[in-house]
């Protein structure tokens, strides 16, 4: 066996081969000698390069180091002289700016970020508005742009051109002045899934950040070659412990600079570091449901403005999040399964903007579709509906209310559809100007089902216990505005919910009557069937002030009753509301 480490392999020196944002870098390939095959002369006149006596030594943490069992380098750090920077140009009336990549303070890290994005907090001078902004590369035109995150709720007159931006949690880091000097760390191990699935190095500065699965508590194992004194975040609002092995320890923020938070006493080697209650409600713009993004971490020593070393402030509580972005909680232990805002629903039916193929497929901008997506654990960027397209009748085309599987473009801001699954789309299937009636939620925009939102505690496949929901995808996928789902190998499934708020009806899109909905709100002790009693057969009556832990059983949801909500070739399932 050979060992080969590259040291000093980096942006700097190696000419062009990798950089921050187009990412890259070296190569190599093992040879043999070049003389003639079965030749036993040698090259003459050529000296070989002296001899230098082998070094063979186990690598330390710091050059290899594994997360999900494969190798991950230390990166070096990028420079950052400033924090603020000025709009250049605006984009739909000041909903988007963009800046020149020289003039944006941040490199935005290209490796295993794979949308070329990051989130920072920026405070508008112009404004006064201070919140989560995701800066995306535009990497053709040399080009930064930005939107507070989420991009649906951009408004018109956001930015101006000439507006002065600040990131106002990046001051600690400055080159000049700032309180941290920054170290290089490894990332030795995370203890469970990150929201999204983003690889664990997007924890670091300049790329797209990171978040809890399901908004939960999280922990990082990073090695410190050198010690350091404290940890830079822009998670002002969360809470963090850290532990070098003598058990878990507070890592509280400094009085007067609430991104930096001091170490009892200098670190090194590993180190745990646990992000506690780091979610929607205290991240500040930096992650949402739509768009993602999250967290971010650095590690220092004291800088030239005199801070000192170990936490000097151990009563300074960490400062308060902003009242109208305080997470909802549960006085009970519910609490722990995070509840999903619901998302916008503004009609029930789409009109076709464009077609694609000769019809068998459609296009809609999002800003004329009547449903949001959830990008929320919905890697496809995928939702089911199904629609019936009414305008299709007169030339022979319509198939009555069938599921329809609509993809989201984000590079274009708008959706794919097509009949469910793709490889039964045929020509003419629609045309421009087509009408696509969504009937099954109609109840959302005519005002019979209020949505009321819910905490996803469990699922179970009833017949297979050691099966999950189809295809494996996220249990949160039963939720309108995603994918759907169905129980694997199409076996009967149930799902226990929290219901905060009482609620009197559920809804659901299999309305087919041979399925069987069955709920239980004694913990599974008993269970009744919930039919659809009224005119619209998406709304099954609960009951009067239904609250807490609710058992739902769907008995005999499959492909052959679900209406093509769900294929075997492009998967989709049921999903449920409460009102």
């Amino acid at each position: 066996m050979v060992q080969v480490n590259f040291k000093g392999a980096s942006f700097s020196n190696l000419n062009g081969l990798v950089t921050h944002r187009d990412a890259g870098g070296l190569h190599v390939a093992f040879c043999a000698s070049n003389n003639h095959a079965g030749s036993t002369t040698t090259t003459p006149n050529v000296s070989p390069p002296p001899t230098v006596a082998p070094t063979i030594s186990t690598p330390s943490p710091t050059a290899l180091f594994n997360v999900d069992g494969g190798p991950y380098a230390t990166e070096n750090i990028q420079e950052i002289s400033s924090n603020k920077f000025t709009v250049q140009a605006i984009e739909e009336s000041g909903r988007f700016f963009k800046v020149s990549v020289d003039q944006f303070p941040i490199q935005i890290n290209a490796m295993e970020n794979k949308r070329f994005r990051t989130t920072v907090r920026v405070l508008n001078t112009r404004s006064g508005t201070t919140n989560g902004v995701m800066m995306e590369l535009m990497p053709y035109t040399d080009k930064v742009r930005g939107y507070y995150n989420p991009e649906e709720y951009t408004s018109a007159g956001d930015f101006a051109v000439g507006d002065e931006l600040v990131l106002i949690d990046y001051e600690p880091l400055l080159l000049s002045g700032g309180e941290c000097i920054r170290h290089e760390y490894g990332i030795a191990d995370v203890d469970q899934d990150l929201g999204w699935n983003v690889h664990p190095s997007n924890i670091r500065i300049g790329m797209f950040g990171v978040i809890g699965h399901w908004y939960g508590d999280f922990e990082y194992t990073f090695y410190l070659e050198s010690p350091v004194t404290s940890l830079w975040t822009d998670a002002v609002y969360a809470d963090a412990v850290y532990n070098t092995g003598n058990g878990f320890l507070p890592l509280r923020a400094r009085q007067n600079s609430p991104t930096i938070r001091d170490f009892d006493a200098p670190v090194s080697g590993l180190v745990k570091v646990r992000f506690e209650n780091a979610n929607i409600g205290t991240l500040n713009g930096l992650v949402t449901q739509r768009d993602a993004g999250g967290l971010h971490v650095a590690f220092c020593t004291n800088g030239s403005d005199g801070g000192t070393s170990g936490n000097t402030t151990p009563n300074a509580p960490s400062p308060t999040p902003p009242q109208t972005l305080s997470p909802t909680k549960s006085p009970v232990d519910a609490s722990t399964y995070p509840i999903e805002e619901e998302v916008a629903i503004t009609g029930d039916n789409v009109i076709v903007e464009k077609i694609e193929q000769d019809g068998k497929y459609f296009w809609v901008s999002a800003a004329n579709f009547p449903v949001e997506i959830n990008l929320f654990e919905n890697p496809k960027q995928k939702l089911v509906i199904r629609g019936n397209n009414t305008s299709a009748s007169g030339r022979g085309k319509n198939r009555g209310l069938k599921g329809m599987v609509f993809y989201y473009y984000p590079d274009t801001n708008s959706y794919r559809g097509n009949y469910n699954p793709f490889e039964y789309a045929k020509v003419n299937d629609f045309q421009v100007g087509d009408l696509i009636a969504m009937d099954d939620y109609s109840p959302f925009v005519e005002g019979s089902c209020d949505r009321k939102d819910y905490r996803i505690v469990a699922m179970e496949n009833l017949d297979l216990p050691d099966k999950s929901v189809g295809w494996n995808i996220p249990l949160s996928s039963i939720r309108i505005g995603k994918e759907g789902v169905v129980g694997g190998n199409w076996k009967n499934m149930e799902y226990t919910v929290y219901l905060d708020d009482p609620v009197s009806t559920m809804w659901t899109d299999a309305v087919d009557t041979t399925i069987d909905i069955q709920v239980s709100t004694d913990g599974g002790l008993s269970y009744y069937s919930i039919p659809a009693t009224g005119s619209d057969p998406t709304l099954r009556p609960l009951g009067l002030g239904i609250s807490g832990c609710l058992k739902i059983k769907f008995l005999g949801a499959n492909f052959s009753t679900l209406n093509n909500l769900v294929t075997a070739r492009e998967a989709g399932g049921l999903h449920i509301a409460f009102c």
